[in-house]
Order: structure tokens, then C-alpha cells, then sequence
């Protein structure tokens, strides 16, 4: 961990001047609310990093333990964006045998000893947190937030500044881009690194919650990283959600709305939309080289709930409960149901479906429709 611990710091340091160079990058008249952003998030980052590496380094002292703790067989959600992988996490987390992280765990606790005092002080707060539980923002039409929610945990790489997410605010920087092309970008110390300490992150998690558990990760983000996924975790499970690039593409540009507006900055357009759209093409490729994956379509997904989730169980080996499989039922009719308040278009981002279709046809030969609703 010290390693990590110096690549954290020097990362923040790092992080600072990307986010300075990056104040003026949505022009002048938003720069005043970009510094203030930017220095405010910097100094917050600064004091969470301190805590949790004070947090990391009691866990050395108290639990040393968990390092005993064996990260069994975890099973790997990735795939392209917005294809239906945050579904399918919190679907299948209803599972008692599987354990996710959830934003508090990414975010606040990563350590056990933030989990423990954290975890006390939640349930003295609990009464007058409960009174914000039904307010909702933009961003829960495109992504439901909440700190109990299961949650991606490539969060947990904020602290090693290798979580892509630093592209938002600094849309020109070299190294956020990078990191989409994780495997081949970065030398093998490097990459050893990150893995490192995301290992020992969900080694303290099962210690936590329970070594018989089962490690659910949801990440679109960890698909450029499935070879280095792979090494650390030798007998892992890897899923990946797919969709049709005329949906996913629009659906990925429109996400990013309302974090651009925040910023002060406008549509994803120029530049930025062009990497992104290599980037998402760069996720099919990877997928489709992989080997021993679990491949699953949005449409499927969508349609027979149930009958994707037990073909997932079958391709990992995970045997399901009978509660859970009732469960499984009622989720399946709920999901016939529910009709998606994120609207978009390829056309809002001056984009084409034959456009689409050209430049993903190595990857993706189907033809959808233009514009869609997430479900």
C-alpha cells in the first residue's frame, strides 16, 4: 500500500494542476464558477484522501487480517455504457449471497475502520437523513444516486487518479484518456499498482460484510481493464453488457448533460464528443477479443429479466435461491413496466444513424433505431 500511498498523493498534486489548466476550457464567461468548483472539490478531495489513508493505515494496525481474506471468484460486470449494467447490478445484488459496494463504501469508507465509525454515526443521523430520502435532481432520470445504492467501485480509484470520471472536469487531459485504454496505455507497474489496491479494497469489504460472500463489481469503466482484471483475479467471472451503438452512443453524450451544465460547459461536442465516441467503439473491440465472457444484450435484458439473469447464473456457476428466484419474478413484471424518464437523440448531437452504423460496423453490424428511451 505504500506505493499506492505515493502515487495517491502525488496523483492529487497532479490533480490539481490538471484542474487549473482546465478552468478555461468551456470559456471565459465560465470561468468563475469553474475556480470555485475546482478549488472547492480539490480541497475536499485533499481531506477525504487524508482520511481515508489515515483510515488505511489503522487497518494495518487493527485488522491486519483482512489481507488473509481471498477474493473468490468475483464476478465482473462491464460492457459499453448505459447498456443496462446498473439493472443488472442491483438486481442481481437482492441476492444474499453476493456483496456490492455501495456509494458510502466508495465514497466515505473505504477503509474498515471508516465502515465502523461511519457505519455508528449513520444510525445517530439516520432520523433527520430520513426526511431528504423522497428528493430527487437531474441526474436520477440518467443514473439513480443514493449512498445505500449499489455503486460502481471504480470510484475507488479517485484515490489512485486512475478513475476516468476526471474527464468531466478536465475534458483535454491526456492522462484521464489514457486510462480509457487502461491495458495498453500503461506500463505494467503501473497497472500493477491500481490492481493492487483495489484488491486490498475489496479484501476489507468482504472482511466487513463476510468472507463466505461473493464480490459483485459493476464497471463499464473496467472494460479496458479486463487483461489486468484478469491477472489479479485469475478466477474471476466477467459479464458484459452490450447494446446497439445507435443507442448507446446518444444515451452516453446525453448522460452527460447535466455534469456538463454544472460545469458551466455546453453539449458534449467537438473533441470531446469524438473521443468519446473512439472510446465507446474501443469498448466493443475490447469486448469482442475477450475471452470466457458472459455476453448480454440491453434487449434481452429488457425483455426476459428472469431468463438472462438464470443463463448469467448458469455461466458463472452461481446457484440461486428459491426466494431469490420469486424475487426474480416480481422484478421481471415490474421491469415490463417501467418506462425511463432519460430522453435522447442522435440528432441532438449532430449525429446520424448511418454515421453510427459505419464507424461501428467492425464491431456492431445490427441496425436500430435512431432514438430511444432507457429502460
Amino acid at each position: 500500500m505504500l506505493k499506492a500511498g505515493l502515487i495517491s498523493w502525488w496523483g492529487w498534486l497532479q490533480l490539481g494542476g490538471r484542474l487549473f489548466t482546465s478552468v478555461g476550457s468551456a470559456g471565459a464567461s465560465a470561468i468563475p464558477r469553474r475556480f470555485v468548483l475546482f478549488t472547492v472539490a480539490w480541497c475536499v478531495f485533499g481531506v477525504l484522501n487524508l482520511m481515508h489513508w489515515f483510515g488505511f493505515l489503522l487497518d494495518e494496525i487493527l485488522f491486519p487480517s483482512y489481507r488473509r481474506v481471498r477474493v473468490s471468484r468475483p464476478l465482473f460486470i462491464v460492457g459499453v455504457p448505459r447498456s443496462g449494467t446498473t439493472h443488472l447490478q442491483r438486481v442481481l445484488a437482492r441476492d444474499p449471497q453476493f456483496t456490492t459496494l455501495t456509494l458510502f463504501d466508495c465514497v466515505l469508507a473505504p477503509s474498515i475502520v471508516e465502515r465502523y465509525l461511519l457505519t455508528a454515526l449513520a444510525r445517530l443521523v439516520r432520523p433527520v437523513a430520513s426526511r431528504f430520502q423522497g428528493a430527487r435532481t437531474r441526474f436520477d432520470e440518467i443514473h439513480e444516486i443514493g449512498l445505500a445504492e449499489p455503486e460502481e467501485d471504480f470510484l475507488l480509484l479517485l484515490y489512485l487518479q486512475a478513475c476516468f470520471l476526471t474527464v468531466v472536469p478536465c475534458p483535454d487531459d491526456p492522462h484521464s484518456w489514457r486510462l480509457s485504454r487502461f491495458d495498453d496505455a500503461f506500463g505494467p507497474g503501473y497497472r500493477a499498482a491500481v490492481m493492487k489496491f483495489y484488491h486490498r479494497c475489496l479484501q476489507k469489504h468482504l472482511y466487513y460484510h463476510g468472507e463466505q460472500l461473493r464480490l459483485l463489481s459493476k464497471n463499464p469503466s473496467f472494460t479496458p481493464m479486463l487483461e489486468s482484471l484478469r491477472v489479479e483475479f485469475p478466477d474471476c467471472v466477467i459479464v458484459a453488457c452490450i447494446r446497439a451503438p445507435e443507442q448507446t452512443v446518444p444515451s452516453q453524450l446525453s448522460a452527460l448533460v447535466p455534469a456538463l451544465a454544472l460545469l458551466g460547459a455546453g453539449m458534449p461536442a467537438g473533441h470531446f464528443q469524438e473521443n468519446l465516441i473512439q472510446m465507446l467503439h474501443r469498448y466493443y473491440r475490447k469486448i469482442i477479443a475477450a475471452p470466457d465472457v458472459c455476453l448480454i444484450e440491453m434487449t434481452d435484458l429488457n425483455a426476459d429479466l428472469a431468463g438472462t439473469v438464470t443463463r448469467l447464473a448458469d455461466f458463472s456457476g452461481h446457484p440461486m435461491t428459491e426466494a431469490f428466484r420469486e424475487q426474480l419474478s416480481r422484478l421481471a413484471a415490474a421491469g415490463r413496466q417501467y418506462r425511463s424518464g432519460h430522453q435522447y437523440s442522435l440528432a441532438d448531437f449532430n449525429l446520424s444513424s448511418l454515421d453510427i452504423r459505419q464507424r461501428f460496423a467492425d464491431v456492431w453490424p445490427l441496425s436500430v433505431a435512431t432514438s430511444g428511451t432507457d429502460s
